[in-house]
């Protein structure tokens, strides 16, 4: 059993953060929340297979564009900023096409090699990406 010098008072930043969406904002799309524990007192979002629902809390949020991940074949996108003082990482898995579409209408430049590639087939759904 392992013992830790954080306290639930160190998370409690960003549980009031969430808090304050739920007042304002209980329409938003449920997401995979987390507090972290090993980056104290960051909330932790996640959405998955819908970039609509990413949008809507990265709009919500007041976060900035996100950046698009490219690792072994699978595609995300990710922001990490501050929100009233509370770190927020705010992630959204998809599939390779829904994300290169994603970057491709908010004007995101996609990683490295992908950015010179016109088309990207998904490994997952089979589909043309533009």
């Amino acid at each position: 059993m392992s013992t830790s010098s954080q306290t639930l008072r160190q998370q409690g930043a960003p549980v009031l953060l969430l808090a304050s969406l739920y007042q304002e904002r209980p329409d938003l799309p449920a997401a995979e929340v987390r507090v972290s524990r090993i980056y104290t007192g960051r909330l932790e979002l996640a959405l998955h297979g819908d970039l609509l629902a990413f949008e809507a809390w990265r709009t919500a949020l007041g976060l900035s564009e996100p950046r698009v991940h490219d690792f072994t074949g699978l595609m995300w996108v990710s922001v990490e900023e501050r929100v009233d003082d509370v770190p927020v990482k705010l992630v959204g898995y998809s599939s390779r096409s829904a994300v290169a579409e994603y970057a491709q209408v908010h004007g995101i430049p996609l990683p490295g090699e992908l950015a010179e590639q016109r088309h990207l087939v998904d490994p997952l759904d089979g589909r043309w990406a533009p």
